[in-house]
């Protein structure tokens, strides 16, 4: 019974977080320059995680 409470705990909180995250993309990545900064954050983030993946590789 536990696990159910557990499970269903769960769900509800994946939804609100997925339903929060739907609207905020909605009202902020309608503007062109807050899209084009996240696009080049990511970016940046994902190509330091791919040099440093790359070092460790290396060594």
């Amino acid at each position: 019974m536990l696990g159910l409470i557990l499970q269903t705990l769960g769900l509800l909180a994946d939804l609100g977080i997925g339903y929060l995250a739907g609207a905020v993309r909605d009202r902020v990545l309608h503007r062109t320059t807050t899209r084009t900064l996240l696009e080049r954050l990511a970016a940046g983030v994902y190509g330091t995680l791919a040099t440093l993946l790359l070092a460790g590789t290396v060594r």
